[in-house]
């Protein structure tokens, strides 16, 4: 299944949200200085954030909107406790969902506690944003 037929499939339980703008987008790219996944700026063009549950830990995902990722980012001080990694959502509980802009494609996603970050505390929930069905 495609990521297109995934988030667009109207039987799967998920808030979306308006598409991203391209200026949104590109903002968002050039203040990470690393071309993000593929699927994760096709999902933004999609839906501009959204929520819903998951099958894998952490069980929810809230993707944040384009305009928000770097105010996350600096909110939760992620250069200062985890420098290479870039938030993208989180669970709306006490988890945050990352890539580790180090590592080469596909891009994992990972999930860490949002209190007291730690490179020893992040976990691995899938190997890419498709096979992990974060949306």
């Amino acid at each position: 299944m495609s990521l297109h037929e995934l988030i667009s499939d109207p039987t799967a339980l998920w808030e979306r949200c308006p598409p991203a703008s391209e200026a949104a987008i590109q903002a968002l790219v050039e203040h990470v200085g690393v071309q993000l996944p593929d699927e994760y700026l096709a999902l933004l063009r999609y839906s501009n954030g959204g929520e819903g549950e998951l099958g894998i830990e952490p069980l929810w995902f809230s993707i944040f909107p384009a305009e928000e990722v770097l105010q996350s980012n600096q909110d939760h001080a992620l250069a200062t406790y985890l420098p290479g990694y870039l938030a993208f959502g989180s669970n709306l509980g006490l988890e945050i969902l990352l890539f580790n802009t180090k590592e080469g494609h596909p891009w994992k996603v990972y999930y860490v506690p949002n209190i007291g970050m730690d490179e020893r505390d992040v976990l691995e929930s899938a190997p890419d944003l498709m096979s992990g069905a974060v949306i």
